[in-house]
């Protein structure tokens, strides 16, 4: 692997969180967002074949994925499910990620926080969020899994939410973090 190459990988691999983050804002649906995802790598890699340079990687990355997610808008415009967003919502989201880069440490210790409260929480908890953000399951499909009503599922998330919520809170402020 090029030099460029692998200087730029390891800058789009550190921001996976952010961006990933931002494009499924757009899209919702996390299967379409990690395609866009790929393909910015790809996009990097012919820049690098092109010999461009790339002086603010993250930015460029979101720019690269914001045409992307441009371009899966128009493809699905007459798709029913797919909800297609007035382009300037797209360069307001990108303008707020772009400007949270400053705070990217502050997010880190979030993440990392937000891990040991999941760490700790109970087994039913894991479950429940497992097939909610790593499966993207629906309520109504995760109330059928676990034999549920679809209000008792939807309480028990938004309890979760807000328990983890606390718990991180609670870390930051043990560490001296503004939350």
């Amino acid at each position: 692997m090029n030099d460029s190459l692998e200087q730029y990988t390891k800058a789009f691999l550190a921001s996976r969180s952010e961006l990933m983050a931002f494009i499924n804002g757009m899209v919702r649906d996390l299967t379409v967002a990690d395609d866009i995802y790929q393909q910015v790598w790809v996009e990097i890699s012919k820049a690098v074949d092109q010999g461009r340079t790339i002086d603010e990687p993250g930015n460029w990355f979101r720019g690269v994925a914001k045409n992307l997610v441009l371009m899966h808008w128009r493809k699905n415009r007459t798709d029913k499910k797919h909800m297609v967003i007035d382009s300037r919502i797209l360069e307001l989201t990108e303008a707020a990620f772009a400007s949270a880069g400053s705070d990217r440490e502050q997010w880190a210790e979030r993440r990392t926080a937000l891990r040991r409260c999941i760490d700790t929480a109970p087994k039913q908890t894991h479950a429940l969020i497992r097939m909610k953000y790593d499966l993207n399951y629906s309520i109504k499909t995760i109330a059928g899994e676990m034999k549920k009503s679809y209000g008792s599922v939807a309480t028990s998330l938004t309890r979760i939410r807000q328990q983890l919520r606390d718990c991180v809170e609670s870390q930051l402020r043990e560490l001296g973090v503004r939350s």
